[in-house]
């Protein structure tokens, strides 16, 4: 029963690893989504395609592990919301921008933090 309790452990942990290796390729798709909102004129769609990559980050990085990450996205999901809610999602930017900066910022914390936690495995 050992064994087969340290395969299933090895394996998670490979499947923990690949996520946090993945986080740059989706963080790149906040980027991008997350630039159109200084030239658009009808912000609600870009609003709602960062509330729902938001959504799923914060789901599977809870999943995987990443709580800061998790709790970071679920911020900014909340913070899109509430900006969507505005009359003509007339929101401050700034708002916007600090909830991606946070979000930018777990993400990096993590990706750091698993590589320490790589180093001393080696």
């Amino acid at each position: 029963m050992q064994a087969s309790d340290n395969r299933v452990e090895e394996h998670l942990a490979v499947l923990r690893r690949n996520y946090i290796g993945n986080l740059p390729a989706k963080l790149a798709e906040f980027d991008q989504q997350h630039g159109l909102l200084q030239t658009a004129t009808d912000m609600s769609v870009i609003l709602a395609n960062l509330r729902g990559l938001a959504h799923k980050l914060a789901g599977s990085a809870g999943t995987f592990g990443c709580p800061e990450v998790s709790s970071a996205a679920r911020n900014y999901e909340w913070i899109l919301r509430e900006a969507a809610l505005e009359p003509d999602c007339s929101v401050n930017i700034d708002i916007i921008h600090s909830g991606h900066q946070a979000l930018k910022h777990a993400v990096a914390q993590t990706l750091l933090l698993n590589t320490n936690e790589q180093c001393r495995k080696q």
